[in-house]
């Protein structure tokens, strides 16, 4: 049982960073990093460390490098670290190597001798599986420094050599992680890359650096898919102070966590009744969108979330109402993608909603072309793309990787939107926002309090810490979904929207109403769209027989067939919505990158 709790607290700390002091009685004065790609594909890098005790008495330093990645599949990636040496280059250092919580640690010098003043340490190691691969370049993602330094760095240069090929792209940052400062001082020949800061680093600051070089010029290493190895935890602490102050801690989070969902969560009806369940209440079809509003609209008070979903809806209905043509551009080869070309057309705005002007003003404005993790050239921050020169007219293709920017402020304006008209007590995002920074005090509180407090009684704040971390993680999932909360007005809206959705889920039960209006079916498409059943529509169409006029604002690349209509419709809406929401890639050199976003980093202190 010991070993199960300390087994739970050692994985509660894995996706921290190891715990780190500030050291105000010595600086480094420079850090120096050549990097070697070798033909094989290992890279040996050559770190120089000069630091500078001052008076105080130390053994050394020491430095850890992360080796350890979980991926997106929860699987653990292993980068393949050798130490060669550690010299003051002129003989050689002491040293020890041992791996934990996924870093490599190298504990540099000797304990039962001290130094003081100028000393120089000189790493030499290799590394395999930090090489990525690239359409068009391959590329060295490589965080130099990394973050977890509590001293100053005075000055750091890099610089990265190939045995042949050719530099294509490079970029360099510097900052906290995260940050896109990016580093002016970086040069490149064929074969070599150099970089370095202006002013050096504060103390957990670091110097993250990308070289995109030539394809095949060296070979390519995955890392291994392995578990980091990782020694025994030597800590004693008592295993029943450790489950009681769990539970303790566990028990009581949950009981503040039913509480908040059940005063600040909860619908509550006109009557100011607390909504129980919406599957006791009684769902009747409409025939029309409540309150004539409009797809992204319904969208966000169906799920209390303005998604890209809502957006391509809206694009949809902007064209069923005649702001917007939509063109099918055909398939360039047998298993090619389509296109499709999007036109703005004449009609005046001045009906529109906020969100919907700003959905249109940014489709159309001029934005660059070029995929950032596509550029086979030098990329400065001063260097420019060719802008799209007519703004009438856009591809959907043409906007991957820059949308996404402008999709940030469309969702919330149509939040604001749907605040504004009192369907939400307060805006939803706003609310997520809110709860989701608890959430993360309660997770970064659970892993800092066992690490400040611990020495008197490891057990109990161990048992706290994991207790606050776990219901941390609870209520953030909680926070995104159940604590956005809709007016009464809102929840009869909601209640209205779903019988929208059971009127154009269920068409057949309802087909009077469709003989009485000929253009129906274009009419409803948008909010098809938003209840994802497009094609169900479509089918029961066919079957109670309604032949379906050709939309003046589609143009298809085959003559016009209402289920073929809407197949193609729901190709569009996934095309769409993946282009609207898609990033640029994590390729580092063509300019997308920010400090800490590479492998290696880590840091280091004294001892």
């Amino acid at each position: 049982m010991k070993h199960f709790f300390l087994s739970f607290f050692a994985a509660t700390l894995f996706f921290v960073a190891p715990a780190v002091y500030a050291e105000g009685d010595w600086v480094i004065d420079n850090f120096k990093s050549d990097i070697t790609i070798q033909k094989s594909g290992i890279v040996r890098i050559t770190e120089r460390i000069d630091a500078d005790f001052g008076q105080t008495k130390k053994h050394g330093i020491y430095r850890y490098i992360p080796v350890g990645y979980r991926t997106s599949d929860d699987q653990t990636l292993t980068l393949e670290i050798t130490v060669l040496s550690v010299t003051d280059g002129k003989k050689s250092i002491p040293y020890t190597t041992e791996y934990s919580n996924g870093n490599a640690k190298i504990q540099i010098g000797e304990a039962n001798k001290l130094v003081s003043g100028k000393q120089i340490y000189l790493i030499n190691y290799t590394i395999r599986g930090v090489l990525r691969e690239f359409t068009g370049f391959d590329e060295l993602y490589w965080n130099v420094t990394g973050d977890k330094w509590t001293v100053p760095i005075r000055k750091v240069s890099a610089s990265v050599s190939l045995p042949r090929g050719k530099i294509l792209q490079m970029g360099c940052y510097y900052g906290k992680t995260g940050s896109n400062n990016y580093c002016k001082n970086a040069t490149s020949s064929d074969t070599i890359a150099a970089f370095s800061t202006e002013n050096g680093l504060p103390p957990l600051e670091q110097m993250t650096i990308a070289a995109g070089f030539s394809k095949h010029a060296v070979t390519i290493l995955p890392p291994l898919s392995k578990d980091v190895p990782t020694p025994d935890i030597e800590i004693t602490f008592s295993s029943l102070g450790f489950l009681l102050s769990f539970l303790a801690t566990f028990i009581i989070c949950l009981g503040l966590m039913a509480k908040t969902w059940q005063e600040k969560g909860r619908d509550k009806n006109q009557s100011g009744e607390v909504i129980s369940s919406i599957n006791k209440e009684t769902i009747i079809a409409e025939y029309e969108s409540p309150l004539g509003l409009r797809p992204g609209e319904i969208g966000v008070i169906i799920d209390e979330t303005a998604d890209t979903l809502d957006i391509t809806a809206t694009i949809v209905d902007l064209a069923v109402r005649g702001y917007i043509t939509i063109e099918e551009i055909p398939k360039k080869w047998f298993l090619g993608n389509s296109d499709y070309k999007l036109a703005k057309t004449k009609k005046e705005d001045i009906e529109l909603l906020s969100y919907e002007k700003l959905l249109i003003s940014s489709l159309f404005k001029n934005r660059t072309t070029a995929d950032l993790s596509e550029l086979f050239h030098f990329l400065s921050p001063g260097a420019h793309n060719d802008p799209i020169k007519n703004n009438s007219e856009i591809k959907i293709s043409d906007l991957k990787n820059s949308f996404y920017q402008d999709l940030i402020g469309i969702k919330k304006e149509l939040y604001q939107n749907v605040t504004d008209k009192k369907f939400f007590d307060e805006n939803p995002e706003t609310v997520r926002t809110k709860y989701s920074l608890i959430s993360l005090a309660g997770i970064v509180g659970g892993v800092l309090l066992p690490i400040f407090f611990g020495k008197t009684n490891i057990g109990v704040f161990a048992g706290i810490g994991s207790g606050l971390f776990l219901s941390g993680i609870i209520f953030f999932f909680i926070a995104q979904k159940a604590m956005p909360k809709k007016s009464p007005l809102g929840h009869e809206t909601y209640k209205k929207a779903l019988g929208y959705k059971l009127f154009l889920s269920e068409t057949e039960k309802y087909r009077a109403q469709f003989y009485e209006k000929e253009n129906m079916f274009m009419e409803v498409l948008p909010y098809a769209i938003v209840f994802g059943v497009t094609k169900k529509l479509a089918e029961a169409m066919k079957d109670i027989g309604i032949k379906q006029p050709e939309p003046n604002w589609y143009h298809g690349s085959v003559p016009f067939n209402a289920a073929l209509f809407a197949t193609n419709m729901d190709t569009f809406s996934k095309s769409l919505g993946t282009a609207l929401a898609s990033a640029p890639s994590g390729s580092g050199s063509g300019g997308g990158g920010s400090a800490g976003g590479g492998f290696g980093g880590g840091g280091g202190g004294s001892w």
